[in-house]
């Protein structure tokens, strides 16, 4: 999903430093002072997180510390992405990352939008560490009492208990810098299983496990290559032996979601920390527009076929005309996109006269926005809104402007499943989708609810008296492991479909009722409701309030119920 990006507004400008469990005085102080001194205004938690140098002999001050980093400008409200970074040897608190790495690029990133938080764990090569000959010495990380899964899982509770109970992770990024990429190799099953969307080795292409795997080719062979929706970028250093070792792992990784760069920063130590500092902003910008125009392309193709005529043409496995855009970091290089999302004050729009225009924002993954029917109407079952869409059983209606959303959905399913091998995939079929009022009066369904569920709380839960299915804009889904029966949904969340949808259809326009697994919803402006007119290029959007309109429903257009 493409995260919300945040336009830089009025936030407050202290900066505010919170010292978690056995913090390193030196490196609290340093941090503090390079934020400040670039202007970064946010909140930093620095401590020790047990899964990271509990206890490190090697250490001057005998463990290890963590650093989480959340700008101002972070809003906890919409989705974060969030950013590791894996730092290179002698690194961590020495005179260079703190103030001319992290604090400049912190700042820029805020400013530019990217709703984010960074952590920085201190690794076990790290320029706390005692000397040998002269020498940092470099230690195997996550190894003993350090795991990196659990660390992921502490790094979140410290978040949600210091930064906001609302964290919502929407994004994963993970930078590995010169030797940070022995961390990636040597996490490698932890990180495979908390799945991140990118992944950068910025001048970090080397080996371990005493010279027997290159982690850059690990990580690709057991993850990036399996994973087309994750991007892996690998930015080098020319004219240095990091280039021969990095084109030799090229000629083995070869995929379209593998980005080779070879840059030109100058040579020796001062070239390798500019590839360093690069890799904390990057953003790929053939990645960022690929994605961009996959998007483009499923709703260009939803648009070119007419939904009066749905069952005509399924999308078949293997489709090529739209695939999937995963998860996409929002970038401080790209440019802001032409209507970037705004807070809700900003974004509402103002009464004219006695019509009231709708509330547009841009789309969020796996979040609530309720089809009412008193917002709209019950459709007639003959309304030239309604069109036929693939059904289960009889012959199902949606909205057509549902329809349309439905058949960019079924388009790009159908080819990310081909991608991905999803055994059994079939295009979606909907097992319910507009259908009439069941009740003849208030006290009929109130009385049916007491006898199928105990009471009328419980079973307006799963059952409305004005169902949002009387709109044609909320269908249920019948096939792929989903159907709507009560008995089964919690295994209905552990499907593929479902774990697909929960990422991907809100970049259709869709929305999810939580508590059912089968049921999603499309929320339009009223205006749209009443004259099937489309409203917008780009289906990946919210509709957070549908307005009034002046256009009258035609007779067979809707009765009430």
């Amino acid at each position: 999903p493409l995260l919300p990006r945040k336009p830089a507004s009025a936030v407050s400008v202290d900066n505010t430093v919170i010292k978690g469990p056995r913090v390193s005085g030196d490196s609290a102080e340093m941090w503090q002072k390079s934020i400040e001194a670039r202007g970064t205004p946010g909140t930093t938690w620095i401590g020790n997180i047990v899964s990271n140098g509990a206890e490190d002999s090697n250490h001057k001050s005998g463990k290890r510390d963590t650093i989480i980093f959340a700008p101002n400008t972070t809003d906890f409200s919409h989705p974060v992405e969030l950013m590791y970074f894996f730092h290179g040897r002698a690194e961590f608190a020495n005179n260079y990352d703190f103030k001319r790495r992290f604090a400049p690029a912190l700042k820029r990133m805020s400013e530019s939008g990217r709703n984010f938080v960074l952590v920085i764990p201190e690794l076990p090569w790290c320029h706390h560490y005692k000397k040998i000959k002269g020498s940092t010495p470099i230690n195997s990380s996550w190894r003993g009492n350090d795991n990196f899964g659990k660390f992921h899982n502490e790094v979140l509770g410290v978040i949600k208990e210091t930064f906001s109970s609302k964290l919502k992770v929407g994004y994963t990024s993970i930078t590995a810098h010169s030797q940070g990429g022995q961390a990636l190799g040597e996490g490698l099953g932890d990180i495979i299983k908390i799945a991140p969307n990118k992944i950068t080795l910025a001048d970090s292409v080397g080996y371990y496990q005493g010279g027997k795997k290159n982690w850059a080719v690990e990580l690709w062979d057991n993850y990036v290559k399996k994973n087309t929706d994750v991007e892996l970028n690998v930015l080098v250093s020319v004219n240095g032996w990091l280039e021969v070792l990095s084109r030799r792992a090229e000629k083995t990784m070869k995929g379209s979601n593998v980005f080779f760069d070879y840059i030109n920063k100058g040579g020796g130590p001062t070239g390798h920390r500019k590839i360093g500092d690069l890799g904390l902003e990057w953003v790929n910008q053939v990645a960022a527009k690929e994605k961009d125009a996959a998007t483009a392309a499923a709703v260009k193709s939803a648009k070119a076929n007419p939904v009066t005529n749905f069952d005509a043409e399924e999308p078949q496995a293997g489709a090529t005309d739209a695939t999937i855009n995963p998860p996409q970091q929002p970038g401080a290089k790209a440019p802001l996109p032409t209507n970037p999302p705004s807070s809700p004050s900003a974004t509402k729009k103002k009464q004219v006269g006695k019509k009231k225009l709708p509330v547009i924002q841009q789309a969020e993954p796996f979040t609530e926005a309720r089809v009412k029917l008193k917002d709209y109407a019950a459709l007639d079952g003959n309304s030239n809104l309604l069109v036929s869409v693939p059904s289960t059983g009889a012959n199902q209606k949606l909205h057509k402007l549902a329809a349309s959303r439905l058949h960019a959905l079924n388009r790009a399913w159908m080819s990310d499943a081909s991608e991905k091998g999803i055994p059994g995939a079939k295009p979606l079929k909907i097992a319910s989708g507009w259908r009439k009022q069941s009740f003849k009066s208030k006290e009929q369904y109130e009385a049916k609810m007491i006898k199928e569920y105990g009471s009328v709380a419980e079973g307006r839960k799963w059952k409305a008296f004005e169902s949002p299915h009387m709109t044609g804009l909320a269908m249920d889904i019948g096939n792929n492991g989903l159907t709507p029966r009560r008995s089964t949904n919690a295994q209905q969340k552990k499907t593929q479909l479902y774990t697909w949808l929960v990422e991907n259809a809100h970049r259709f326009g869709f929305t999810p009722y939580k508590r059912e697994a089968w049921h999603w919803e499309v929320r339009i402006p009223v205006e749209s409701f009443k004259t099937g007119k489309e409203f917008t290029e780009d289906f990946a959007v919210r509709v957070t309030d549908p307005g009034t309109s002046d256009s009258d429903m035609s007779p067979q257009a809707a009765t009430e119920p």
